[in-house]
């Protein structure tokens, strides 16, 4: 029985110590390979606790493989590791010391309290390396709840005073109020475990839309350059025409047939443009306009497109291109589905005020959820129906409002935002 509860203590530690080396310093290998690397270091200490006896060389053996470990499976500088492992040791120690001065005020510390010792030393030190945790993403700028800080806090003080408490219940201190007061941190620390549960899980889903989010940015703005380049491409073959057309007069002199056809037909490759829908000057929103009609233009669409923006707006380019993208995209994905569909594009801009309007044809009822949001039709749910998600969200740094109605087969989003 001793040897299972010291094995479980242990075991605890370890998974605090893991999740403490996972929040300071980068990972080199996956989480399941890096926690097996964790078990390794489990077993091995637990040999060398039955073949060594020697508390002193078994902790420092300890602490040397929680060293080799660290350098096996993360990425950081060796300094770094050694001053996690003495941040390790020190925190071990501070846990220790404060269980003791603890139980020094409840009386003479007798054996039969090691359990007891035991317990609340590795519950302090998990308190301490979550204090720690809370300062490192406080010094990263990184918001904190107080609702979630004092759920960090209220779990292991609520377990120490639980444990202390029953401690006492066992050695005879039959007290009814003690044993209500025990009852209702047993209640408190469950209801703490369903709210900090329901904040990880909101997390969790903000986590997963603000990474499709970046992904999204990343892309757009790489298309950006890419049609960037394009288009720098276009004016310089514009500027060396003079020289091209004397190319083509040398190969007609000399009856080259065969190379000035060849040499048309690259012409003709790189000045393929069916037609150039936006023409504002700035050269990010003009460069997803047109890529994105373009692509719309070959599913059979007739597109009516206006717009009248200044080269240089308030609004950050890259918020743009995220709204604009997202929403034809979604023209895009409903234009697949029907035929000889149309598309009305029209943004305008007026002391600092932006209106834009896109309006597509579509097939069959759009269905929504029970918040009254879009449901995608795609397979893939978790990736496929952010387009809207994504717009409203960037929507939100200008206070910009988002309209959207369906008529006679035709979906229509309205946007204004303002700075």
């Amino acid at each position: 029985m001793i040897e299972m509860f010291f094995m479980c203590s242990e075991l605890f530690q370890l998974l605090i110590i893991y999740a403490f080396a996972d929040k300071m310093i980068k990972r080199r290998y996956s989480q399941p390979v890096t926690f097996i690397g964790w078990l390794l270091l489990f077993i091995l200490d637990g040999v060398i606790v039955l073949k060594v006896n020697n508390g002193i060389l078994n902790m420092v053996m300890y602490y040397v493989l929680m060293l080799i470990i660290l350098s096996f499976l993360y990425c950081s500088d060796f300094q770094n590791k050694i001053m996690l492992v003495i941040h390790i040791f020190v925190y071990g120690v501070l846990a220790e010391f404060v269980v003791y001065i603890l139980m020094s005020f409840l009386g003479e510390i007798k054996e039969d309290m090691y359990f007891l010792t035991s317990a609340l030393s590795k519950i302090v030190f998990s308190l301490i390396v979550r204090i720690t945790i809370i300062l490192r993403k406080k010094k990263d700028t990184m918001n904190i709840s107080l609702k979630l800080l004092l759920c960090v806090f209220a779990m292991p003080v609520g377990t120490c005073t639980g444990c202390i408490i029953q401690y006492f219940i066992n050695n005879g201190f039959n007290d009814t109020y003690l044993e209500i007061v025990f009852y209702l941190i047993f209640i408190i620390v469950n209801y703490v475990s369903f709210i900090m549960f329901d904040t990880m899980q909101q997390y969790v889903i903000i986590s997963a839309e603000n990474s499709i989010l970046e992904k999204e940015s990343e892309f757009y703005y790489k298309q950006c350059e890419n049609i960037q380049n394009m288009w720098e491409g276009l004016r310089n073959l514009k500027h060396d025409i003079s020289n091209q057309y004397v190319c083509e007069k040398l190969m007609l002199q000399k009856g080259e047939y065969e190379e000035l056809e060849k040499h048309y037909d690259d012409m003709i490759g790189k000045l393929r443009f069916d037609e150039i829908y936006s023409k504002t000057g700035n050269i990010k929103i003009d460069s997803i306009i047109n890529y994105k009609l373009t692509k719309i233009a070959e599913l059979g669409a007739h597109i009516i497109c206006n717009i009248k923006i200044p080269k240089e707006m308030k609004f950050d380019n890259m918020d743009m291109v995220i709204i604009i993208g997202n929403l034809l995209d979604n023209v895009m994905d409903a234009l697949k589905e029907v035929q000889d569909g149309k598309v009305e594009l029209n943004i305008r801009y007026m002391e600092s005020n932006l209106l834009l309007k896109v309006s597509n044809s579509y097939a069959g009822n759009r269905r929504k959820s029970a918040k009254g949001e879009y449901i995608t039709t795609k397979n893939d749910k978790k990736i496929h129906g952010m387009g809207l998600k994504s717009v409203k969200r960037t929507l939100e740094k200008y206070n910009g409002k988002l309209c959207i109605t369906e008529e006679k087969n035709v979906f229509s989003v309205k946007l204004h935002m303002c700075i």
